[in-house]
């Protein structure tokens, strides 16, 4: 095999790599052992790099990164080391990227706010970004051949606040979302916000982010942000009223809002956001109809037209559908929906089985 064709033998690799991926085959490290050159060849690293390294004008591209070395059952050719490490040089010079979400391969790892500054520094073009899993450590200042990094103590937050095309913004379970995001200059008009469990937003640090995009913010997804206390019954069935009456987000574009994790007294604070037209709410275990009594009263609310209501399981349904009608004679289209299918980008994999693990593509 040794007097193979290089292009022979890329093409044996292709199809015994995919052997590998779809059945589990060892044929893989067999052939491997036979001629070193199929470990090169055979290293899923090293194709994305190569499509990476002639891609310099790629502008949409989702990553799914490991952070960590990870140990395995199968063999896999993996280069040693760091995902994340290899990948960076390749992805972060991409600098016409429109788009890149991230996530980590296992729930307990996460994304440092060096690698991430590193990573998006020169991506100017950016308009959306997602990442979940993000740690709040600080970087030490360093020159970069374009233009300064951050200064000493500078956050990741402050090189997103520099993106001047960024609408979208989507976090999940980034501890470095705090007061001082609100406290940045932003040259970007952010659309639509999305966060996850980004357990240091307080009630206020929310409030002030949101209100820097009162012009531009349509779209606002919240999910267990903000965090308002550790008592789960008493902050289902209410909201506190400091916040209540101190946090109050006039956003007159938002158009579409929805709280999860949260009770329904918190979408008092928006309102005097009068443009709402879709509301979404994932029911929790103390909310009863009445608890929704304040979208039909008044005007505040005078132009939703879509209340939906989210649960997994319906408890005194026939109380719930009689919202139905209640909306109907408002305008607006209750719709009570079940909770079926919440894999989404929000909820990266968690499993830590390393059997059932697999390489990810870029």
């Amino acid at each position: 095999m040794d007097r193979l064709p290089n292009e022979i033998k890329h093409r044996i690799a292709y199809w015994v790599d995919k052997l590998d991926t779809e059945w589990g085959s060892p044929e893989l490290l067999k052939l491997a052992l036979v001629d070193r050159t199929f470990n090169g060849i055979c290293s899923r690293p090293i194709w994305q790099r190569q499509i990476l390294e002639s891609s310099p004008n790629l502008k949409d591209l989702g990553v799914y990164l490991e952070t960590t070395p990870r140990r395995t059952r199968r063999f896999r050719l993996r280069l040693p080391g760091t995902t994340n490490i290899m990948a960076l040089p390749q992805v972060s010079q991409l600098v016409n990227l429109t788009e890149i979400w991230l996530a980590p391969s296992w729930h307990q790892i996460s994304f440092t706010e060096d690698f991430l500054v590193r990573l998006i520094r020169d991506m100017v073009h950016l308009e959306y970004f997602g990442c979940y899993g993000i740690d709040a450590k600080r970087i030490v200042a360093k020159v970069v051949r374009t233009r300064p990094l951050l200064t000493v103590g500078a956050s990741f937050g402050q090189e997103m606040a520099s993106l001047p095309s960024l609408v979208h913004l989507e976090l999940g379970s980034t501890s470095c979302f705090d007061w001082n995001w609100s406290k940045i200059p932003w040259k970007g008009a952010l659309s639509n916000i999305k966060l996850v469990d980004c357990w240091r937003a307080s009630p206020g640090a929310l409030h002030q982010f949101c209100m820097l995009f009162e012009s531009s913010l349509t779209s606002l997804d919240l999910n267990n942000v903000p965090a308002i206390g550790d008592d789960e019954e008493e902050l289902d069935r209410d909201f506190p009223e400091e916040a209540s009456n101190q946090y109050q987000f006039r956003l007159p574009c938002l158009e579409f809002l929805s709280i999860r994790q949260l009770p329904v007294t918190f979408c008092e604070l928006f309102r005097e956001s009068h443009a709402i037209e879709r509301l979404q709410i994932y029911k929790k275990k103390y909310m009863t109809p009445t608890d929704f009594d304040f979208f039909f009263e008044g005007r505040s609310w005078m132009n939703l037209r879509t209340l939906s209501i989210v649960s997994g399981v319906w408890d005194r349904k026939p109380e719930f559908i009689s919202l139905a009608d209640r909306g109907l004679r408002k305008g607006i289209q209750v719709e009570l929906d079940e909770e079926l299918d919440l894999e989404t980008k929000t909820d990266y994999d968690s499993s830590d089985s390393e059997d059932s693990s697999s390489d990810e593509d870029i």
